[in-house]
């Protein structure tokens, strides 16, 4: 969905979140936007997910993606990010890592 910076964000993002309560086969876990640049409208999007819609965010600038070197590891670190929020693991430690924290 594309929404205009300069217009209502949180009319934007409320129509993305009903239009996905509508597909019963997908129901909304994340919303991922690309931003044009970085300014007030990235904290609007966390302020509106986080406390209207309850739901995780996740914002990616567009020239973060534009890049040809290292396109690699950027989408690595996004997807680590995506994942955490989700409630997935990233890092698993074994028993060994576990007893080095408690000394």
């Amino acid at each position: 969905m594309y929404t205009n910076p300069q217009g209502k964000i949180t009319t934007a993002l409320n129509i993305a979140c009903h239009k996905s309560l509508f597909n019963k086969n997908y129901l909304l876990h994340i919303i991922i936007c690309i931003l044009g640049s970085t300014g007030p409208i990235y904290g609007e999007i966390k302020r509106i997910g986080d406390t209207q819609l309850g739901v995780p965010t996740q914002c990616i600038l567009l020239k973060r993606l534009a890049r040809k070197i290292g396109i690699d590891q950027i989408c690595s670190n996004i997807f680590l990010k995506v994942n955490a929020k989700l409630g997935g693991q990233n890092v698993i430690l074994t028993n060994d890592q576990i007893d080095f924290l408690y000394l």
